[in-house]
């Protein structure tokens, strides 16, 4: 089975009418400022919203001289990008994954993250790269997607509309600039898209499995762990 197909098995579709927004981490959001292309992807895809508290952990531009602040804003303003507030339900979730009780706690940002996507007025796809609050989103909401964000430029609609070249930049200042992690199964694709040069830079794409992903994997693919 191709990548390409194993990516759309794997990939939530926006088009149809019960698809919420994506729901943006912070660590998403720095890895989409880190490509450059946010502005031209994130339109392809859909709606993309971020809570308030995940917004505010947005510090700095993981690349040297750029202004995290504007492109933020001018993705806010150009209706790229939405910040969102909880409600009751959603706050009750927030406060309950950063306990203790919860191995610790998830941080603010990616409970904000889960809690958004759970409780919005349509349920939301999380884009969240860290293990631990991926884990547990699967295990308290096993019918909620989520996926990386190397999972949004790995879309079919992305590869379709910028030229593969453009999107291997994007790809490897992400990597680069904002140490994207990369899950597994994604790869192959990132390796076969940047070369082997490329790739030898990137510390956060791990190593590269030298074999078929099986049938079993298969719901893993640019969405799971």
């Amino acid at each position: 089975m191709s990548l390409a197909t194993m990516r759309e098995m794997s990939l939530p579709s926006t088009s149809h009418s019960d698809q919420g927004p994506f729901v943006l981490d912070a660590s998403a959001a720095i890895n989409l400022l880190a490509t450059g292309i946010a502005p031209n992807l994130m339109p392809l895809l859909g709606a993309f919203v971020i809570e308030r508290r995940a917004f505010l952990e947005v510090r700095r531009h993981p690349v040297r001289g750029r202004d995290h602040k504007a492109e933020l804003s001018s993705l806010i303003d150009d209706g790229h990008l939405a910040i969102q507030d909880l409600g009751s339900d959603g706050r009750d979730i927030f406060f309950e994954l950063t306990a203790d009780d919860t191995a610790g706690g998830l941080d603010d940002g990616e409970a904000a993250t889960i809690a958004l996507a759970i409780t919005g007025a349509k349920p939301g796809v999380p884009v969240l790269d860290d293990r631990k609050a991926i884990n547990l989103l699967m295990r308290r909401w096993p019918g909620c997607s989520a996926l990386h964000t190397v999972s949004l430029l790995a879309d079919q609609r992305v590869e379709s509309a910028i030229s593969r070249s453009a999107l291997a930049e994007a790809l490897h200042l992400a990597l680069i600039h904002a140490r994207m992690r990369v899950p597994l199964l994604c790869r192959p694709w990132v390796f076969d898209l940047i070369g082997a040069e490329r790739a030898a830079q990137c510390s956060s794409i791990g190593a590269v499995p030298g074999r078929a992903a099986t049938g079993a994997q298969l719901n893993g693919v640019c969405g799971e762990v």
